[in-house]
């Protein structure tokens, strides 16, 4: 048996070197992350679904890394795999649109800037609506001087009256609910207390920051539809799409093997270590008041 020359193994460790960083890409030396997605463009077009623009959505690309400061310090390669994701899913990253966001966060573990996709409200939505299970999806948060009304049993009962001449205000949020009708017939309800709410922006990576401080009631509204889609009739497909919210993926090879297969709250917090999402406890296993 032949024996890899100096040579040889330099090359081999080379090319294993670059393949776990930027998937089959290597990062070259000071490469910007505009130069990055320069080169990952065509890669992230055909990530695209068909109904999404690939030109457009790079433009949106574009426009969103160019507007935060904040991105622009996060590692590239972070940056990348989000869009990536973004464009797996189909998902704008067009702020206004809320559909996904990029948060920058401080990672302790690689002691680097990273960016986190985070799904939005809208995306969720939009997500759960394309599987074609469910024929309606609301979402509404209860302010101070609402009416709401809960009843469990044989027939579940949910009023909400909102105080018409009351302005809503995040801080006087006191509770958020959602409620889906199948395609087939009965329907699904999850209501939480803004206390449970809180306990899981806490656990965010991004709990300070981002859509978190910009649209808190949206992102309330997101948490309960992520609880109340356990008990939806979701495919294996569906559940592993939305499980890849709050993610920060190092590497845009093979994105979609990112999450377990029998976990759909289980993230890729960085490239080599899993971590347990942070919607995975604390919520009501039947979605009562508490």
């Amino acid at each position: 048996m032949s024996i890899p020359t100096d040579d040889v193994k330099d090359a081999l460790a080379q090319r294993t070197r670059g393949g776990r960083q930027t998937g089959n890409k290597p990062a070259v030396a000071g490469e910007t992350v505009f130069d990055m997605l320069k080169r990952s463009e065509s890669a992230i077009k055909r990530a695209l679904p068909s109904m999404v623009d690939p030109e457009q959505f790079v433009r949106a690309c574009v426009t969103t890394i160019r507007l935060s400061s904040g991105l622009q310090k996060c590692s590239p390669i972070s940056i990348i795999g989000g869009l990536m994701q973004m464009a797996q899913l189909g998902l704008a990253p067009d702020l206004p649109l809320g559909q996904a966001y990029l948060v920058p966060f401080y990672n302790s573990k690689t002691g680097r800037e990273e960016a986190q996709f985070i799904i939005g409200y809208r995306g969720y939505l939009e997500l759960i609506r394309r599987t074609g299970q469910v024929s309606s999806l609301m979402a509404r948060e209860v302010y101070q001087g609402d009416h709401l009304e809960l009843e469990y049993g044989l027939e579940e009962k949910l009023v909400h009256k909102p105080a018409l001449d009351v302005d809503p205000d995040p801080k006087a949020i006191t509770h958020v609910y959602a409620v889906a009708h199948m395609k087939d017939g009965g329907h699904a309800m999850f209501v939480m207390t803004r206390s449970q709410v809180e306990a899981i922006r806490k656990r965010s990576k991004a709990a300070d920051k981002g859509p978190w401080v910009t649209d808190y009631a949206a992102m309330a509204r997101k948490t309960v539809i992520r609880q109340l889609a356990k008990f939806l009739p979701l495919s294996v497909e569906a559940q592993r799409n939305l499980a890849r919210d709050e993610t920060v993926r190092a590497s845009i090879e093979d994105v979609s093997m990112s999450v377990a297969e029998n976990d759909a709250d289980t993230i890729d917090a960085t490239a080599t270590e899993v971590e347990v999402s942070e919607e995975t406890a604390q919520a009501p296993p039947d979605g009562r008041l508490v």
